[in-house]
C-alpha cells in the first residue's frame, strides 16, 4: 500500500501534525501532493511581497496559460491575505506596477477571502489602482487592513464589498516628497474613508488620525482601538470626539493621546509641577463640561485601556468602566484617586515590572485602588523583575499587601511570568503539571502570599494565580461551621477556570 492510497480525509488529518513549512514542501513533491495539500497551505495566513509574489503566482498557476490558467479552486482557498509591496529587501524580481497588477488579478479570483491587509498603500498604488483592487468580488470579506494611506485616497472604499465589518486604518501623516519643500506634516481625517461603510462597521482600529465632534456617528462600532490620535482643536480634549463618533462603543483602547503637532502632551506632565497640574485639570474639566451638556457613554464601557493614569485623568470621562487597564502610574495620589473616581472601575489590571516600582509610582496607584470603593477585582501582572530578580520577593509581597490594606477587593489575580530560577513556584506554589486538574489541598499548601494579603483585607474572597499557558490555581476563603473564623482552601481546577471566566479575570479580555 502506498502513502497516496490512503483516504483523502486521512491525508488531510495527517497534515495537522506537520508545520506549515513542511506541508508547503510536500506540495512540491508531485502533482497529487500539490492537489491535496496546496489548499491546506492557502487556508492559513498568506503574506505576499514583491519578493515572493512570482513564486506564489507559479504555485497557483496564475499565468500558466499552458495548463488552463490559474487554479481557481486554489485561489478560492485563500482566507487571510496580506500584501506589502515594499518589504525590506535589496532585490525585487518584479516591478512595483507589475506586483500591483498580479495582486489585483489574485483578488479577482479569491472570492472567499475574509481578511485582507494592504501595506505601504500610497507608495505602491495609485488611487485608481487601489480602487480597482478593492472592487474585486469578495463577498466574504469582513476585515480590511489599510496601512500607509494619505488623505487624497478618501474614495478608495467606495466600491469595496458591503460585507466589511472591521477596518484597521493607518494614515500617513507626511504628504509631498520627503525632504523637499512640499513635504507637509498633518494628521488625517479618517471619516471620508469610512463613510461608505459607516452603518455596518462593528470594530475599528485607527492610527495617526485626527477626530472631531462634527462627523456622522458610527452607531454599531463596539470595539475601538486607537494607538494614536489628535483632536481637531487641542483645547477640546480627547474624550468628546470619541463619545460623539462612537456612542455605543464597549471596548476602547487608547495608547497615545496626541496634539496637532504630533507631541504627546500628557506624557510630559509632571504632577510635581503646579503648572502641569493646571493644564491637566483644564483638559479634564473641559471634557466633563462637554459630557454634562452632550452626554457620555450611557451604558459605560466594558473595557478601557489607557497608557497611563495621567491619560485617564486628562480624558475626564464621566461614565463607569467595568474593566480598566493602566500601563503606567503617577506619583500623585490625588491624581490617581481622581482618575479612578471618574470611571468607577470594578476590575483594574496593573503591570508590576519590578519590586522597585512598589515604592514608586505603582505603589501610589495601588494605594488609590485600595481607596476606591468600586474596585472589587484587582489583576496584577508580575514581571521578571518582581519575581526573578527581586532581592527579597517576600518583602515585596509584604509591601504589596500593605499597599492594599483595608481595600474593598473581593477577587485578586496574579499573572506570572516564566519561572527561570524557581522563585515563582516557591512563592505561589507549583502549577498543575501538564495542565491537569488541581485537586483540593490542605491549608498547609496555601501560598503565604494568599494568607498575607487575606489577613489585611477582610473582603477578599478568592485569589487566582495564572501560570504559563493554561495552568492556573485558585483559592477561596470559607467560614467555619460556627461562623467565627475563616480558612483558605483550594478550588478544584475545572471550577476555578469556570469562576475565572465568569468573573472576567482571565489574562486576556475577549
Amino acid at each position: 500500500m502506498h502513502f497516496l492510497d490512503l483516504n483523502h480525509d486521512v491525508l488531510i488529518y495527517l497534515a495537522h501534525f506537520l508545520t506549515r513549512k513542511d506541508i508547503s514542501r510536500l506540495t512540491k513533491l508531485c502533482h497529487e501532493f500539490h492537489r491535496i495539500y496546496a489548499p491546506v497551505v492557502l487556508k492559513g495566513l498568506v503574506w505576499l511581497t514583491r519578493g515572493n509574489l512570482p513564486s506564489f503566482c507559479s504555485f497557483v498557476g496564475l499565468e500558466d496559460e499552458r495548463h488552463g490558467g490559474p487554479r481557481i479552486d486554489l485561489l478560492r482557498s485563500l482566507q487571510t491575505l496580506r500584501f506589502n509591496v515594499f518589504p525590506s529587501a535589496y532585490f525585487y524580481p518584479v516591478s512595483s506596477n507589475e506586483s500591483v497588477r498580479l495582486f489585483t488579478t489574485i483578488l479577482s479570483h479569491a472570492h472567499n477571502i475574509t481578511t485582507l491587509g494592504i501595506y505601504c498603500v500610497s507608495m505602491a498604488f495609485t488611487l485608481e489602482q487601489l480602487r480597482i483592487a478593492l472592487s474585486a468580488p469578495l463577498p466574504q470579506l469582513r476585515e480590511l487592513i489599510i496601512d500607509g494611506v494619505t488623505s487624497d485616497y478618501a474614495d478608495v472604499l467606495a466600491g469595496a464589498p458591503a460585507s466589511i465589518r472591521v477596518v484597521n486604518l493607518t494614515m500617513t501623516k507626511y504628504h509631498g516628497d520627503p525632504g523637499l519643500d512640499n513635504e507637509v506634516f498633518a494628521h488625517a481625517d479618517p471619516l471620508p474613508f469610512l463613510r461608505y461603510h459607516r452603518p455596518a462597521l462593528t470594530a475599528l482600529t485607527l492610527c495617526e488620525v485626527v477626530l472631531g465632534t462634527q462627523g456622522e456617528p458610527f452607531p454599531n462600532v463596539r470595539r475601538l482601538e486607537i494607538p494614536s490620535f489628535a483632536t481637531e482643536a487641542d483645547w477640546m480634549g480627547w474624550a468628546p470626539p470619541l463619545i460623539h463618533l462612537f456612542p455605543n462603543a464597549e471596548h476602547v483602547d487608547l495608547w497615545s493621546l496626541q496634539a496637532q503637532d504630533d507631541s504627546a502632551p500628557t506624557r510630559n506632565l509632571d504632577t510635581r509641577d503646579p503648572t502641569a497640574l493646571l493644564i491637566a485639570r483644564g483638559w479634564r474639566s473641559r471634557s466633563r463640561l462637554w459630557q454634562e451638556e452632550h452626554g457620555t457613554w450611557s451604558n459605560g464601557l466594558r473595557l478601557l485601556c489607557v497608557r497611563s493614569v495621567m491619560d485617564l485623568y486628562c480624558l475626564g470621562l464621566s461614565c463607569p468602566v467595568d474593566r480598566l487597564h493602566v500601563l503606567e502610574a503617577t506619583s500623585s495620589i490625588e491624581v490617581s484617586r481622581a482618575a479612578l473616581g471618574d470611571v468607577h472601575p470594578r476590575r483594574v489590571w496593573i503591570p508590576i515590572a519590578s519590586s522597585s516600582e512598589l515604592v514608586r509610582n505603582t505603589g501610589t496607584l495601588l494605594e488609590a485602588v485600595a481607596q476606591t470603593p468600586s474596585v472589587t477585582h484587582l489583576m496584577l501582572d508580575l514581571g521578571e523583575g518582581f519575581i526573578q530578580y527581586s532581592g527579597s520577593p517576600q518583602l515585596s509581597l509584604t509591601t504589596l499587601a500593605n499597599k492594599l490594606h483595608g481595600s474593598n477587593m473581593s477577587h485578586l489575580c496574579f499573572y506570572l511570568c516564566e519561572d527561570q530560577f524557581g522563585e515563582r513556584d516557591r512563592i505561589f506554589g507549583t502549577p498543575p503539571s501538564g495542565g491537569s486538574e488541581s485537586s483540593s489541598k490542605s491549608a498547609m499548601d496555601i501560598p503565604e502570599v494568599v494568607k498575607l494579603i487575606g489577613d489585611r483585607n477582610s473582603a477578599l474572597r478568592q485569589v487566582f494565580v495564572f501560570y504559563d499557558a493554561y495552568d492556573m490555581r485558585a483559592w477561596e476563603r470559607r467560614r467555619t461551621t460556627q461562623g467565627t473564623s475563616t480558612h483558605w482552601s483550594e478550588i478544584e481546577g475545572r471550577r476555578a477556570r469556570q469562576l475565572a471566566f465568569a468573573e472576567r479575570v482571565e489574562r486576556y479580555e475577549s
